[in-house]
């Protein structure tokens, strides 16, 4: 409502309108301080904005601690590094590279193609000049010589490959080519072939250049063939490829008689072999029964001469307990190292702690070769006996290993053990006295 329009101009002021309920209340206030915050927000905002792109194109360094976590938060457009000389010279390096690579790679390809062409002539030359043979004058002189027609067909049905193989190869070379030629046009372009495609080229040349020589020589064989036999006259008589079919005929009913004879041979052979087994029959049964006798005999036999090992076996088991009763001092005095309790237990040239207190292991001493009547077999036991042992070594004599100690060493001492342990070792592993 405009209340203005009530009054006439020139007239005393008018009065204001009365105030809303809500301009005089706790709203109004709010709304005064909300206004004054987010004209503050916009100052600081402007002043951070104005810093920053001081900083940037100053190259000062920002001494407030506070702006780098506002700017983090304001995009940039950070210019673009120049490369240094070094790196452009190193990209220029690798891009010739790729170049003389993708060169090279085009140059094998060119190749490729020369000799696909040249087999393709050969093969054309090949239908030109000996396929006529099998039908015309030259090829019937041919067919009146037996010798010189065999000659001609072994030559002629040699096994090469043909134009089917070679539209393959034209076919599987362009996979993996074409790129190599665009990337070829452009300077920019670090592309270079892969080495399997390389080798896959490769081994394609190989293959078109022996398949040329193949055809190549059979070709100027029979060639050299024909121009061997000369004129000699064929009319009337068949021709090349009649004289070949005629000896494959003659092949094949060779080859059939061969089959059948063979045939033969072995149902005599199954007939002998059959008439042979029922005669082994017969003979077999007749010498089951004096088996049997023969076997039951060992078998008594193999029983007595057990039980006399067994029987022998105890005994001198018996008299080896014996001897161990009288030597147990000697036994004691110089196995004390192996046979007392202890942690350690051979490992590889020296002992070494185990969880567990016990004797010695016997196995481990034997394994180790501590036994053997060597230098080094000494020499392990003295170790076993005298380094990292906790036992008590009970005068064992002490070697390091070096001459000086080795002349020292009293070695009739440890012979005496090794003995021992050798006659002995197991019946200290039944009595405990050393451990398995």
């Amino acid at each position: 409502m405009n209340v203005m329009s009530n009054h006439e101009p020139f007239a005393a002021p008018p009065e204001r309108p009365p105030r809303q309920p809500y301009e005089d209340g706790p709203l109004s206030v709010g709304v005064r301080w909300a206004k004054a915050v987010q004209f503050g927000l916009v100052i600081i905002c402007l002043v951070i904005t104005g810093r920053m792109v001081f900083v940037l194109y100053s190259g000062q360094p920002n001494a407030d601690a506070s702006a780098p976590a506002v700017a983090s938060v304001l995009p940039l457009n950070t210019p673009e590094v120049e490369p240094t000389k070094a790196e452009r010279a190193e990209r220029a390096h690798g891009l010739e590279v790729s170049a003389t690579l993708r060169q090279d790679f085009l140059k094998l390809v060119d190749e490729l193609n020369a000799d696909l062409d040249a087999w393709q002539r050969e093969l054309d030359r090949w239908a030109a000049e000996i396929e006529p043979l099998l039908n015309n004058t030259a090829g019937r002189s041919l067919a009146t010589d037996a010798v010189s027609a065999q000659t001609f067909r072994a030559i002629y049905e040699q096994d090469r490959p043909g134009v089917a193989r070679l539209d393959q190869i034209r076919v599987d070379m362009q996979k993996g080519v074409d790129p190599i030629r665009l990337a070829s046009q452009d300077e920019e372009s670090d592309l270079r072939p892969d080495q399997a495609l390389v080798d896959r080229l490769m081994d394609f040349k190989h293959e078109a250049s022996e398949a040329l020589r193949a055809w190549r020589e059979g070709r100027s064989e029979l060639l050299a063939l024909v121009a061997r036999t000369g004129n000699r006259t064929g009319a009337g008589g068949p021709t090349l490829a009649e004289a070949i079919a005629a000896d494959q005929r003659v092949e094949e009913r060779r080859r059939a008689e061969k089959i059948r004879l063979a045939v033969e041979q072995a149902r005599n052979e199954a007939a002998d072999k059959l008439a042979a087994a029922e005669a082994e029959k017969i003979r077999i049964e007749g010498e089951v029964k004096a088996r049997e006798i023969l076997t039951a005999a060992e078998a008594g036999r193999q029983q007595q001469e057990q039980t006399a090992l067994r029987q022998r076996q105890e005994a001198e088991l018996v008299e080896r307990r014996a001897a161990l009763e009288q030597d147990l001092a000697e036994v004691k005095r110089y196995l004390a190292p192996f046979i007392t309790k202890g942690y350690a237990q051979p490992s590889g040239y020296f002992c070494a702690q185990t969880a567990v207190a016990g004797p010695m292991s016997y196995s481990k001493i034997v394994s180790a070769g501590a036994l053997k009547e060597t230098r080094d077999g000494m020499q392990l036991l003295v170790n076993y006996a005298t380094r990292g042992n906790d036992r008590d070594r009970a005068g064992f004599p002490t070697c390091d290993g070096s001459e000086y100690q080795w002349a020292e060493l009293n070695k009739e001492y440890v012979r005496r053990a090794q003995e021992l342990l050798t006659l002995y070792g197991d019946l200290l592993v039944e009595q405990g006295l050393l451990s398995h």
